[in-house]
């Protein structure tokens, strides 16, 4: 099986959805899955994956939408796709960009990539980072 690890942000190119077409073609299809971190986020604006999964899907590819913050369920999506021989897969995870960091900056436009400002937003993100860590 080959998996693609993408983030939203790639399936803003046209190019990409590319894949759909290309990889229906391929003799091999059926082990192919693309796992997509959908957080919503990019570094200073706002993703819209909108219709990918109904693109996929009309390409006859295999479509799930899980929590990706929840690998069991994960897990359960990708043994699906596994299963799943006659049809390339994309599982599109949906995540909480900074999730287990400072709940402050969890899913906020313009945290991603930007360091604490503070000695207080440091130890809030670590704070979170150990609070994580015990669930």
């Amino acid at each position: 099986t080959v998996y693609c690890l993408a983030g939203d942000g790639e399936f803003q190119e046209p190019l990409s959805l590319s894949i759909f077409a290309a990889a229906t073609n391929l003799k091999a299809a059926g082990n192919f899955i693309i796992l997509v971190n959908n957080n919503g986020l990019a570094q200073d604006s706002m993703i819209d994956v909108g219709p990918l999964l109904d693109v996929a899907q009309s390409y006859n590819w295999q479509t799930n939408s899980v929590d990706g913050h929840d690998f069991s369920e994960l897990g359960k999506a990708i043994a699906e796709s596994i299963e799943n021989k006659g049809q390339p897969s994309i599982i599109l995870c949906k995540t909480v960009k900074g999730k287990d960091g400072d709940p402050a900056l969890a899913g906020k436009l313009g945290s991603h990539g930007r360091p604490p400002k503070t000695e207080e937003e440091f130890q809030a993100y670590i704070d979170g980072l150990k609070q994580s860590r015990r669930n």
